[in-house]
């Protein structure tokens, strides 16, 4: 979550990104609690997530000073789409390993 700081956000313009990290992090956890995993399955997709949201915000600060204003609805998607894309397709592949029984 820290999305604000890494694009340079300031008042207003900080609630977007965090709010689409919550809204990110309640479909993420929705999700987890309706897969058909065992444990050891959500503990992957778990640090699957976690890893894919660190490197998000990672390449966001490697790529430079983004201007929120400038750049709003790129921050916004890779913010959105790439941790929850990332964590779909760990699924498609965990799924038959890990099933519940």
């Amino acid at each position: 979550m820290l999305s604000p700081m890494t694009a340079s956000a300031h008042g207003e313009q900080a609630l977007v990104p965090l709010l689409v990290d919550i809204a990110t992090l309640i479909i993420f956890i929705i999700g987890l609690r309706t897969m058909n995993l065992n444990l050891t399955g959500k503990i992957i997709l778990s640090i699957i997530y976690c890893l894919t949201l660190g490197l998000t915000m990672l390449l966001m600060n490697y790529v430079g000073y983004l201007n929120y204003l400038e750049n709003m609805g790129l921050i916004n998607v890779i913010i959105f789409f790439v941790p929850l894309t990332i964590v779909y397709l760990s699924y498609l592949g965990l799924k038959t390993k890990f099933k519940k029984v």
